[in-house]
């Protein structure tokens, strides 16, 4: 069986980066994937976040807690985005491996869609 992971960064380096690690382990289907500007409003959220009072990582949606939400910033004059997570790593993996890819993105500075459970 497998578990599909979804994931934002701010750059594709980054996503490239996280995509390298985790291709060491049993992939079934990975992707990185520019993602178009949104229309509405898209809070994002640290995949992991820094003060949780518990490490439970909830499917795909990675360890829940309470953390600052990152709003992509608008489009500045110069045309340059900031903040805006551009960058969409998709990762469908086996459940053998899904604790250890989580250890990889722990690492990473990456941010997953605020929940509106949150």
């Amino acid at each position: 069986m497998t578990q599909i992971i979804n994931v934002y960064f701010k750059t594709e380096d980054e996503a490239e980066k996280a995509k390298a690690h985790l291709q060491q382990l049993k992939v079934k289907d990975i992707s990185v994937e520019e993602m178009p500007e949104a229309s509405g409003t898209t809070i994002y959220v640290p995949f992991f976040p820094t003060n949780a009072g518990t490490s439970a990582a909830s499917g795909s949606q990675g360890g829940l807690g309470s953390a600052a939400p990152i709003i992509p910033a608008v489009e500045a004059d110069d045309g340059e985005q900031d903040d805006h997570l551009m960058h969409l790593l998709r990762v469908e993996i086996e459940d053998q491996d899904y604790e250890e890819a989580m250890s990889i993105l722990k690492e990473q500075d990456c941010y997953r869609i605020r929940t509106e459970k949150e």
